[in-house]
């Protein structure tokens, strides 16, 4: 018999050994080994997966995904006149656990998939996603598992009350759309909600893990993907109130600012125009007067409907074989979907900085960077995330890979895509004249950050990670990498053993060069004998030199933590742009 999809995935999934983290709910303090900066004043958050094995009376539930593991928000105090770190962590998905471990299949996963009972189960499954979809005001806010990103600050529906008790609003969101606001100090979670609290019109299912915000203007965008046979990207703005009063501060207005549908390609008639496949996007850009939401070839069949059947986005999705990829250009200031544009075909998890620039002519001239890859091999490496090679993997027999759906399995080990530069053009008094080409910047990156004073402009400096694949004398890590966006030059921080999670940039105050600050960067420690020996630091690192200046010593566990925002109250409010 024919292997099903998620059979062929399950095959490889099962071969992942997850360990769980330590949570330290009160908080302990780190003493620093070396010198914070003076300047370095605030609080760092991060959020990740860190709970794989989930036990009920003695019976194991393993969760076999990356993504998948439920999470856990970590918060770092960092004061300079103590020269300490003041560290304390959350498991946020209590009842979620609860509920996985009293039906497996009562859940969806990124890519994790449990064994199932047969159609009966499949169909109960179904059912029973059904009549929870959009339930979430009276939901226990710890019954979903959110944690990709995670915002300080982050705009909130003006039909929310405010907690008078909680000095910062800590929002952390995921590919789903759905939010979760957890305590800023206790991390404690407080509200699930969706982006319909802002607008009843923001009901899709998906939205992106990565926001994007411009300072100048208090507004924050995302996109509310609808799925089904006419999928629907609906993208929209939330624009703070700028009133002096907090409670003044907590209104805000939403704008939709387009429905995709259909792509809207040069020179092609509106009633040829293709519909739309209904993509996975993790992240799109921003420019001072526009949205680029990016539709790769990755994306869910029949409309979405596998999601419900397989309890899970990866199994769900295909590649579409000599499909470009497309880049839906939307403006920001009331003309909706103004152009698509098909480049090379891409799969993207992380854009980076975005700006726009207008010739005397009219001509729109966008640029876009991103870190992308040719195809969607990704989507199953990632699987095996943060599980570090501590040898040398074998390498795979020709003949024993197959395709599925466009995309190869088993997969071949990690991979970074590219840092690429896209560039766009067209006239949006005569859109049939348009282009966009790209070039490559540096090879083997993702996770980029920049300084977020450059945000919207063009910029010089990107930090990012590298991996470093395992050898006979070292361990599979991820470097840092300082990379020249104008002229490709790189300088990279690589340590044996380490491996480093998304730098977050802390501009220093009154810095003249942009490259003046440091970067915060969970690291985790492999250790060559065993995962038992495993443990995790914060390093703070001078972004100019790419030389540590401090590093904390965090436990004896090693955590995944995907993204983070840094917080202060002495200089630029918060790096934090995604």
């Amino acid at each position: 018999m024919t292997k099903s999809v998620a059979d062929s995935i399950r095959a490889f999934q099962i071969q992942n050994k997850f360990r769980n983290a330590t949570e330290i709910r009160k908080p302990i303090l780190l003493s620093a080994q070396g010198t914070i900066p003076d300047w370095l004043n605030g609080v760092l958050y991060r959020v990740g997966p860190a709970k794989y094995n989930l036990s009920d009376n003695g019976k194991q539930h393993a969760i076999n995904h990356a993504f998948d593991g439920l999470t856990f928000v970590h918060r770092f105090e960092i004061s300079a006149k103590q020269q300490a770190v003041k560290y304390n962590s959350r498991f946020t998905a209590e009842s979620a656990e609860k509920t996985i471990v009293n039906n497996p299949t009562n859940d969806t996963y990124f890519g994790h998939l449990p064994e199932v009972g047969g159609v009966f189960s499949k169909v109960s499954n179904v059912v029973h996603r059904a009549t929870t979809i959009g339930n979430n005001d009276d939901k226990d806010p710890s019954s979903d598992n959110v944690g990709v990103t995670i915002t300080p600050e982050y705009p909130l529906p003006s039909k929310f009350d405010k907690d008078d008790t909680d000095p910062l609003v800590v929002v952390s969101k995921t590919d789903a759309n759905l939010l979760q606001i957890v305590h800023s100090t206790s991390l404690e979670p407080k509200r699930l909600f969706t982006y319909a609290a802002y607008d009843k019109r923001l009901d899709g299912t998906m939205a992106a893990a990565h926001h994007k915000s411009d300072f100048n203007t208090g507004e924050t965008f995302n996109f509310s993907l609808g799925m089904g046979p006419s999928s629907k990207l609906t993208v929209f703005s939330i624009k703070q109130n700028n009133g002096n009063d907090k409670q003044q501060q907590q209104q805000q207005q939403t704008t939709i600012l387009a429905d995709i549908t259909h792509r809207k390609l040069p020179g092609v008639p509106a009633n040829e125009q293709e519909r739309i496949q209904p993509p996975y996007t993790h992240a799109f850009w921003l420019t001072e007067n526009y949205v680029i939401i990016p539709e790769g070839p990755l994306h869910f069949v029949r409309g979405g409907a596998d999601i419900l059947l397989n309890g899970a986005l990866v199994p769900s999705m295909a590649w579409r074989e000599n499909s470009p990829g497309y880049l839906h250009v939307v403006h920001r200031h009331g003309d909706g979907h103004v152009i698509t544009l098909p480049v090379d075909p891409f799969f993207i998890f992380h854009t980076s900085n975005a700006w726009d620039t207008k010739l005397d002519d009219g001509t729109v001239v966008l640029k876009l960077d991103a870190c992308a890859w040719p195809d969607g091999d990704i989507i199953h490496q990632i699987s095996s995330f943060g599980l570090m090679h501590r040898t040398p993997p074998p390498k795979q027999e020709e003949g024993s890979t197959t395709k599925i759906r466009g995309i190869t399995v088993p997969p071949s080990p990690l991979q970074f895509g590219n840092l690429v530069r896209y560039h766009l053009e067209f006239n949006e008094r005569d859109t049939s004249i348009a282009k966009a080409t790209q070039r490559q910047i540096t090879p083997n990156v993702d996770f980029p950050r920049y300084n977020p004073l450059d945000n919207l402009k063009p910029y010089k400096y990107l930090w990012g990670c590298q991996h470093q694949g395992a050898t006979v004398d070292d361990v599979e890590r991820f470097s840092l990498i300082k990379i020249d966006t104008e002229t490709g030059k790189t300088i990279k921080l690589d340590r044996e053993k380490e491996m480093y999670t998304e730098p977050v940039f802390v501009p220093k105050p009154g810095a003249i060069d942009h490259d003046e600050g440091v970067l915060l960067s969970f690291v985790n420690i492999t250790d060559p004998r065993g995962p038992e020996h495993d443990s995790c630091l914060l390093a703070i690192i001078d972004a100019k030199s790419m030389v540590e200046l401090a590093r904390c010593d965090i436990g004896q566990f090693s955590c995944i933590t995907f993204h983070g925002s840094f917080i202060s109250d002495v200089h630029f409010e918060t790096s934090n742009y995604n």
